[in-house]
């Protein structure tokens, strides 16, 4: 899941961008050899987001082309915006969207495409105009003046995905959702899967989207636009109302959101961090939801209020995976930290910390009576433990000769695993006996999912390939690559960028 994840290269902040090729690169780096930063595939330092240059020439001394988003729209929210905007508006000028600015001032335009000399925008932002621009604040920097004279010298494009969405939220949601393409160039890691309650349906995570399948025939159904670079987590509730999803662009943002499962629909974003988020896991009557992530924090969420319960701060590392018990009452996690912890949700705090692990753990599950939780992470073994004040050991399980990243639980109390070894093994924790193994996938297999009733077990791989197998007998019922293709993406629905961030600008009454 974690440990080769994509590189995180930064992309411009505009939301038509092209698509950088390097983000479909693959490689595999250990997490425990990587820096305090997201995953990335060569443990690189992240890049730091670029700003405004002052130059308007590239390396070839041709002029750069300055984007309204990139390098006008955070001017305008940080210097402008506070007063002209929807609900006050000095001078009769409003500046808050596209729109807006479009509008004009006393029905003459603000902007006149190629002429600078001629564009009030321009005009009034010079240190000798009355009154000028900032009215009453320091001037902006000449380096500033020129991008806004050269981005109206190039025609004064708008390059945002609306021209009605406020630009605070634009500019605050820029790194975090970008459009992605119509079409993928390479598979990219499948590092989160999920089955409807009807177990019709397949989530899988995108390159900034999230893609439903027909789980039967392997078609493309829905395109959910508006997530972030990469998905680490998909849950569809119990009572089968919501999806969930985790995820991040790594080194600038993480969110948890939750959608309609029937529709697609954003119904809000739960949290916004300043990294990726990773572990998710709704209660078993679906009240609650929890999620981990690299800032070390478990958030449990009451969705009948929408507000936030409880926050654990108590791992000194990632949390790399969470775990309701069968009661809801308990939630286990999995940590960076070579721990698992378990928490008493009726008191809201930590009971006990699991210390068997020797490297980073990424999975958690409780066994089907809730007296046991199995854990798994970069030692290779399956360990399972009590849930009593100070967990112990009870029986560790070998097989897996490399990292194991997920564990889920069957409905008749059996549990699979999945690996770095690119293979899914079968076990019961009650006993330690393992069933079966199964085999096929040709990459480190991340992702793991088990239908509701129990008779597909889906898994998803590094390479992109998603497999859907008989629990039954092991064998495989389907494999795709899931991603979109100019084959697959005719007529397929689409859950666009702009309805998102209208929902986001819905929720912060703008």
């Amino acid at each position: 899941m974690l440990a080769r994840s994509v590189s995180a290269a930064v992309l411009s902040i505009m939301l038509t961008w092209p698509l950088s090729p390097s983000l479909f690169a693959q490689d595999k780096q250990p997490a425990a050899e990587q820096s305090k930063n997201p995953p990335s595939k060569e443990a690189k330092k992240t890049e730091e987001q670029p700003k405004a240059e002052p130059k308007q020439a590239d390396s070839s001394g041709e002029a750069r082309q300055i984007s309204f988003m990139r390098d006008i729209a955070p001017i305008l929210v940080n210097r402008c915006v506070a007063c002209h905007n929807g609900k006050k508006a000095q001078g009769d000028v409003a500046l808050h969207t596209w729109s807006a600015i479009q509008r004009g001032a006393d029905g003459e335009p603000l902007v006149e495409p190629g002429d600078p000399d001629f564009s009030l925008l321009v005009e009034v932002l010079a240190p000798d105009y009355q009154p000028r621009m900032p009215y009453k604040e320091d001037p902006l920097p000449e380096e500033q003046r020129k991008l806004f004279a050269e981005w109206v010298k190039q025609g004064a494009k708008f390059d945002g995905p609306s021209p009605d969405i406020p630009l605070q939220i634009l500019v605050a949601t820029s790194a975090l959702y970008q459009r992605p393409p119509d079409v993928y160039p390479a598979p990219l890691p499948i590092t989160a899967v999920a089955f409807s309650r009807d177990g019709k349906v397949l989530a899988t995570g995108g390159y900034h989207e999230i893609l439903l399948w027909n789980a039967e025939d392997g078609r493309l159904l829905k395109r959910i636009h508006g997530v972030p670079e990469r998905v680490y987590g998909l849950e569809f509730s119990p009572n089968g109302w919501w999806l969930a999803s985790a995820g991040g662009t790594p080194g600038q943002a993480g969110c948890v959101q939750l959608w309609d499962a029937a529709t697609g629909e954003p119904i809000r974003e739960l949290v916004r961090t300043e990294d990726a988020i990773y572990g998710l896991a709704f209660s078993p009557d679906s009240r609650y939801l929890a999620a981990g992530g690299s800032d070390n924090t478990i958030r449990v969420w009451d969705l009948a209020t929408g507000k936030l319960k409880y926050t654990f701060s108590d791992h000194s590392d990632w949390v790399l995976g969470v775990a309701f018990s069968p009661d809801g009452q308990r939630l286990a996690s999995a940590s960076r930290d070579k721990t698992c912890k378990l928490f008493d949700l009726t008191k809201g705090e930590l009971i006990g910390t699991f210390q068997g692990h020797k490297d980073p753990v990424y999975a958690v599950a409780f066994s089907a009576d809730g007296k046991l939780v199995c854990s798994g992470g970069e030692d290779r073994l399956l360990r399972v433990w009590n849930v009593a004040s100070e967990p112990k050991q009870q029986r560790q399980i070998g097989g897996h000769s490399a990292t194991i990243f997920r564990i889920v639980r069957l409905p008749d109390g059996t549990m699979a695993s999945c690996s770095a070894d690119r293979s899914i093994r079968l076990f019961n924790p009650a006993n330690g006996k393992v069933l079966g193994a199964i085999a096929g996938h040709k990459d480190w297999i991340y992702a793991l999912a088990i239908s509701p009733d129990g008779k597909r077990l889906a898994s998803g791989s590094w390479d992109g390939e998603v497999r859907i197998w008989n629990t039954a007998d092991r064998k495989l019922v389907r494999s795709l690559v899931a991603v979109p293709i100019k084959e697959n993406t005719k007529d397929v629905a689409v859950i666009p960028l702009e309805t998102v961030l209208q929902t986001t600008a819905v929720a912060l009454g703008q």
